[in-house]
């Protein structure tokens, strides 16, 4: 019976102990802002056509300061640059490159400080404030401009992967890398969120 009851005090005080060492743990001090880099690439292959789009992004966000908004930052500054290319059934050429501000509205990141910190996205699926201008070079030698629909935005295959990213322990990082290929077109995002204290 003694040795019963001494096994269960010890028991007790090991949870005690660990208990408190987690209690004494300091949590992490928030960055008081990201910054965050993405270089999207879109090309599609074709029987009659081609396509290659490359966005960059480089962008400051800080925290979204609104009443019961926790652990979120928004853009702040920054600024996209693209460059598109697409050959035509016909043998033209439709090119379009340029840069432009991040809008607010461009991402939003959310901090879940679980025990294992997780970053989530969202933000809107275009990037350009306006249709983006679009030069046309046929085989004739002809040329003209029409208006493109826009510009996708660098980070929105983050915000569709809703299962979130890993955040190092320190708060200070999240990188990596997403590809979807489907029926002759592939999808490319490198990003990297550097945290600021």
């Amino acid at each position: 019976m003694r040795q019963a009851i001494a096994a269960v005090a010890a028991v007790v005080a090991a949870a005690l102990l660990v208990s408190s060492v987690d209690a004494a743990a300091p949590k992490p001090k928030l960055p008081k802002r990201w910054r965050a880099t993405a270089v999207y690439t879109y090309t599609y292959q074709g029987d009659d056509w081609t396509a290659q789009q490359t966005v960059s992004a480089s962008v400051v966000l800080t925290p979204v300061r609104a009443r019961g908004w926790t652990d979120m930052y928004q853009v702040s500054s920054g600024t996209i640059t693209y460059d598109n290319t697409q050959k035509t059934s016909d043998g033209c050429t439709q090119t379009s490159s340029g840069s432009f501000p991040a809008s607010k509205y461009l991402l939003t990141l959310q901090l879940d400080l679980s025990r294992r910190p997780r970053a989530s996205f969202s933000g809107s699926e275009g990037a350009a404030p306006a249709p983006t201008t679009v030069t046309i070079t046929c085989p004739d030698g002809t040329t003209s401009q029409s208006q493109s629909g826009g510009v996708e935005n660098p980070f929105y295959m983050l915000v569709r992967h809703t299962a979130g990213f890993p955040v190092n322990a320190s708060l200070t990082r999240i990188s990596g890398s997403l590809r979807t290929a489907q029926s002759g077109a592939v999808w490319n995002v490198r990003f990297s969120f550097v945290g600021k204290k």
